[in-house]
């Protein structure tokens, strides 16, 4: 066959390939997420000190902890020292559901979510100690 011919039969092998690496790398942040929370989950079945702390997280737009996953890894995968709207967008295409505005703003609420716990869990548990 001719070179150009090669040259796109090896594309497609390399987008296959590609596509086969995401969807493993996908299924393995599943699979983390659901293990993270079913800890949770047994975290706060455990101890008496634990009894009554409840902390509901802010979710506004309603993301799947698969989307979550992506958004984790891609945020670790495109480095601050980007160009920001450049970061976002490649953020956003890393996600694949969600626009670049929709991924900084879950990046936020998650920051305010992961704040407000620290500060809930201080006060709970000086709540139990006294």
């Amino acid at each position: 066959p001719p070179p150009a011919t090669m040259g796109k039969k090896r594309e497609k092998e390399e987008a296959e390939e590609k596509a086969a690496a995401k969807k493993a790398e996908k299924e393995a942040r599943k699979a983390a997420n659901k293990a993270r929370k079913e800890a949770r989950k047994a975290t706060k079945k455990g101890g008496d000190d634990d009894a009554g702390f409840v902390f509901e997280e802010k979710n506004e737009a309603n993301w799947t902890d698969e989307e979550q996953g992506a958004l984790n890894a891609a945020i670790a995968e495109f480095p601050a020292s980007m160009d920001k709207k450049e970061r976002w967008k490649a953020i956003a295409g890393a996600v694949g559901t969600r626009k670049a505005k929709e991924c900084l703003v879950r990046f936020k609420e998650v920051k305010e979510n992961l704040m407000a716990r620290k500060v809930a869990e201080e006060e709970h548990r000086l709540k139990v100690a006294a």
